[in-house]
């Protein structure tokens, strides 16, 4: 900007003292002709005039007007004069418009610098107006994980009631099972103090792969693994029997034991079985169970006739087989 204004001073600057040369030029010209108000020659044609007055003029049909030549003349002294003051006015119009170009680029670089600022807070508010809505972003996604975290702790609020409740029913079962396991053993215990021989003790184990049996013997018990085993089963299915009878299992009070042999389980616990169920029939009328023994060895105490016996099957005659026939 100032660069322009310095252009433009020198161009000024440079044109008045040409205007005034041209001006004084033309003075002079006319100067020349007038001297003392007698002209010397003639304006028009450049004759000389005392020659024009006694010849005549054969150029020009005009005659020649001093006072128009005078008038031009003091004209041109005026501008030259008007030139000469513009000329000596114009360095002080030159420093004012040069302090005015400085005030006014003093003004233009505060305004450059307060725009300069202006784009710097307009960055500034732009990173601002980001990160705000970066921060809107992230809420609203946390505010979409809160909510999602409410249902997935709802959800787990469910579960853990659900969960408790099943825990609660398998305590429940648990007990009802310990306590349904702890009466078949006591019952198991019974039927083995009662019906064998003196130091045998029963015990019932149970573990992931079901209920276990067992019978512990002291020594002198006089009794073979083989009568042990066999009666290991009788006596479990018939605590089994009793437990449901009494209304402690899920079980039918049915059961039916096939051939258990006087041989495999030593006579007097043979003897022994069907004295206790016999006595467990007599207990109450009708018997709230059905025992079924099928055997090829009569029990000492029971005799055909007697009322227990329902069906006595032989390999002969084939009338006497099971369904009379051969399978």
């Amino acid at each position: 900007r100032p660069l322009v204004g310095s252009i433009f001073h020198a161009e000024t600057q440079n044109s008045l003292p040409s205007q005034i040369s041209a001006a004084r030029a033309e003075q002079g010209t006319e100067q020349a002709r007038l001297e003392t108000g007698v002209i010397v020659r003639c304006a028009i044609c450049h004759v000389s005039i005392d020659e024009v007055k006694a010849k005549g003029c054969g150029v020009s049909l005009q005659r020649c007007n001093l006072d128009e030549v005078k008038g031009r003349i003091e004209r041109t002294e005026k501008h030259v004069a008007e030139l000469d003051r513009q000329r000596l006015a114009l360095p002080g119009e030159i420093e004012k418009l040069d302090q005015e170009i400085a005030r006014l680029d003093g003004e233009i670089s505060k305004i450059d610098a307060s725009f300069s600022q202006l784009e710097q807070q307009v960055s500034n508010a732009n990173k601002a107006i980001n990160r705000a809505q970066d921060l809107v972003r992230e809420a609203n996604w946390f505010d979409r994980q809160l909510g999602d975290r409410a249902r997935v702790v709802q959800r787990l609020a469910s579960v853990d009631r659900i969960l408790e409740g099943q825990r609660q029913k398998m305590g429940l079962e648990r007990e009802r099972a310990a306590a349904a396991i702890g009466d078949l053993e006591t019952l198991f215990r019974q039927l083995v103090a009662n019906l064998m021989p003196n130091g045998c003790t029963g015990k019932v184990k149970l573990d992931g792969n079901g209920l276990h049996p067992e019978i512990l013997l002291d020594r002198g018990a006089g009794l073979s693994t083989a009568a042990v085993e066999s009666f290991k089963i009788v006596a479990f299915d018939l605590a089994a029997m009793i437990l449901s009878v009494n209304g402690k299992a899920n079980l039918p009070s049915f059961l039916i034991h096939d051939s258990p042999r006087e041989a495999d389980l030593d006579a007097g616990i043979y003897s022994n079985l069907f004295d206790f169920t016999l006595g467990l029939e007599e207990k109450t009328s009708p018997p709230p169970f059905q025992y079924i023994v099928t055997t090829t060895t009569a029990p000492s105490q029971i005799t055909a006739d007697h009322p227990t016996v329902r069906l006595k099957l032989s390999s002969t005659p084939p009338e006497a087989r099971l369904f009379a026939m051969d399978f």
